[in-house]
């Protein structure tokens, strides 16, 4: 699988969780990750730990729902060493 397609597929399961959450979570997570490091649901591929520190400051104990959800909507690829290495990188 290329590269790029692995992105794709996290940004798509961070949007999922995201939404169902609520729509403006994404909206405020999203505007939360430029201020903080300038960076987009897209960039949380290479940076897990951005989308992370901001799930923990959105939602608190909570943010794990989030990443469990995200989790599972990467479940049937996460045999593939970078989604792998997202998806603990995530959960730290």
């Amino acid at each position: 699988m290329l590269d790029h397609t692995k992105k794709v597929f996290v940004d798509i399961a961070i949007q999922k969780a995201l939404l169902e959450s609520g729509s403006v979570t994404l909206e405020k997570i999203n505007n939360r990750l430029f201020e903080i490091y300038h960076s987009n649901l897209s960039d949380c591929y290479d940076n897990p730990e951005y989308l992370r520190e901001v799930l923990k400051e959105t939602f608190g104990d909570s943010h794990t729902k989030i990443i469990d959800i995200i989790k599972t909507q990467l479940q049937s690829i996460s045999h593939h060493k970078q989604i792998e290495t997202f998806l603990q990188k995530l959960g730290e």
